[in-house]
């Protein structure tokens, strides 16, 4: 799926599993009634995307942001 949340909103309701970091996990994992456990097997890191309309290029909370998750370690 393209975006975590909906990954965990579908495993929810499909009784399957699903792989993410585990910060999100323990953060919104328990809210979707969801049991976390960790994976039996080496995962590698991947990369992840931000993307926002470029008529929010400009915009103080757009770019704040922008910046906070840029300057988070890899």
């Amino acid at each position: 799926m393209p975006a975590f949340l909906p990954a965990l909103a579908a495993a929810a309701q499909s009784g399957s599993i699903v792989t993410l970091p585990s910060r999100l996990a323990r953060a919104f994992a328990p809210g979707f009634g969801l049991v976390l456990a960790e994976p039996p097997l080496h995962v590698r890191r991947f990369p992840i995307s931000v993307y926002w309309h470029r008529r929010n290029d400009d915009d103080p909370k757009t770019r704040w942001l922008r910046e906070v998750l840029a300057d988070l370690p890899p």
